[in-house]
């Protein structure tokens, strides 16, 4: 776990080969085909080092697809499943905060399929109003985000309306256990390192060709309010395209938003450890594997003892 750029995918995959792993991403944006700096798959982290490692949670779907909670949530019971019958541990590497949280806590998700005679009955309702129906069905909603968009926030609706005493956006309530027994890791950087390694990243993004996947995925015809709701990137990367912002303007207004969202992220995790999950903080200026390695074999100790 970690701030975006604190260097997760590398740590993972060190921990992978080391433990004779698989990875499974923790990520609502790298499931989807042909974003991939984008969302950062950083996929030449995989093959580093050696033969390729099995990685779930990539590539899942087109774009034109909608990736839920609810489907994450089943992915990874499949994923957790599959390691159990191989004995191949996974490293969870991630990421989304909302599916870490599911993860976490262990929630019990209920499919919302879509519903037509419900979207036809509210399509005159503005936004405010439906925000104000979405608080009254789920008073505890933190996704926010789902407010600022008019499609999300019906499919959050839409999803809340489906579950009987819904809490959390189509999510039955937590129970009292975490939903695995895992060592929590979290990197850690100083905000000025952090905010210089985003720009880093940022400007390695840039020269890869992150305008160009934009421009090939509208050309593939993905519409530009579907890149829009795809994140930071895909959408400041559209304004440089249609002319509306310089190319120095658009690299320092998508490296401060950026860290507006690690701020958000640290903000989940302060979050994670005020509900007392032992989470163990890496120093991520120095050799986060070294210490990651230690904090796994003394967990594996702690387990073959309560077995």
């Amino acid at each position: 776990m970690g701030a975006t750029a604190t260097g997760k995918t590398r740590l993972a995959v060190g921990l992978a080969r080391t433990l004779g792993a698989a990875v499974a991403s923790v990520d609502s944006r790298q499931v989807y085909r042909g974003l991939d700096l984008c969302s950062g798959k950083d996929l030449q982290e995989y093959g580093e080092g050696g033969q390729a490692l099995p990685v779930f949670g990539l590539d899942l779907l087109e774009l034109d697809g909608e990736f839920s909670l609810f489907q994450f949530a089943q992915k990874a019971m499949e994923w957790s499943r599959l390691a159990e019958q191989t004995g191949r541990p996974l490293v969870w590497c991630g990421g989304s905060s909302l599916y870490l949280d599911a993860l976490l806590k262990g929630y019990q998700l209920q499919e919302a399929p879509p519903r037509p005679e419900w979207r036809r009955e509210v399509e005159g309702l503005g936004m405010e109003e439906l925000a104000l129906r979405l608080r009254h069905v789920n008073p505890r909603l933190h996704n926010t985000t789902d407010l600022e968009n008019r499609d999300r926030l019906l499919r959050a609706l839409e999803i809340a309306l489906a579950v009987d005493g819904a809490t959390d956006a189509g999510m039955s309530s937590p129970g009292e256990e975490p939903g695995m027994k895992a060592l929590l890791l979290v990197l850690d950087l100083p905000h000025d390192a952090l905010r210089e390694r985003i720009r880093l990243r940022l400007h390695q993004r840039l020269k890869a060709g992150l305008l160009d996947e934009v421009a090939q995925l509208l050309d593939g015809g993905v519409p530009p309010e579907r890149l829009h709701r795809l994140g930071l990137e895909a959408r400041w990367a559209l304004r440089q395209l249609r002319g509306e912002v310089a190319p120095e303007a658009m690299a320092e207004g998508l490296a401060q938003d950026i860290w507006k969202f690690a701020r958000a992220q640290l903000s989940w995790l302060r979050r994670f450890q005020r509900r007392g999950l032992p989470l163990h903080h890496l120093d991520g200026l120095g050799d986060p594997l070294a210490e990651a390695m230690a904090l796994v074999e003394r967990h594996g100790r702690e387990l073959s003892h309560d077995a």
